[in-house]
């Protein structure tokens, strides 16, 4: 299964918390891989984002004192648990 490094998960999870603010104060992230690669992708995309193509999941939420690396390191771990399935 291919995935991100930690590095470079918790970046994109840094990153998307500039969206958050007053009125937006969580935002659901979904890290999808399998064999061909991984996606990253952000809320409810109606069935129609990056990860609906992918076998396994990994969710969580990205909130202003969410520890990026942490979040990362479930994220990817949640994939890979599911692999095993």
């Amino acid at each position: 299964m291919q995935l991100p490094t930690i590095k470079e998960l918790a970046k994109a999870l840094t990153d998307i918390k500039r969206f958050l603010d007053r009125d937006v104060r969580e935002i659901d992230v979904t890290l999808a891989a399998d064999e061909r690669g991984y996606a990253l992708q952000t809320g409810d995309n109606s069935f129609t984002g990056a990860a609906y193509s992918f076998r396994h999941w990994g969710v969580g939420v990205v909130q202003r004192r969410t520890n990026s690396r942490e979040l990362a390191k479930d994220l990817i771990n949640q994939c890979r648990e599911l692999a095993y399935y």
